[in-house]
């Protein structure tokens, strides 16, 4: 999967960017964003991904935060925006559609 554009439409994607969150150096790359609909009051969202010191075993952790860059991000932010970020659900699994029935025995459970 391609890197997703720079915010100035280029083909040039974002840099990686870097910070530390309990001791240990985490870097943080775009993923993809919305567009904001051209308005300047519109909301930009960006999808980031995460890598830790060591990978992580099962996927890449994502999450979308509120930004139009990078550079909007602090380190308080990419560090809160890396403890909320969950892997992705693999698009293949089908997902459960009553998964609070089946945990408590119900039918199909």
């Amino acid at each position: 999967m391609a890197p997703p554009p720079a915010p100035d439409g280029s083909s040039t994607p974002e840099p990686l960017a870097t910070f530390e969150l309990d001791g240990a150096l985490w870097s943080v790359r775009v993923l993809g964003r919305t567009l904001g609909g051209g308005s300047p009051t519109a909301v930009s969202l960006l999808l980031l991904g995460f890598e830790g010191p060591e990978g992580e075993p099962g996927g890449r952790p994502e999450a979308w935060v509120a930004a139009r860059g990078l550079e909007e991000l602090g380190p308080a932010r990419l560090e809160a925006a890396c403890r909320e970020a969950v892997l992705p659900r693999n698009p293949w699994v089908p997902a459960p559609f009553f998964p609070e029935i089946a945990a408590r025995g119900g039918k199909d459970g």
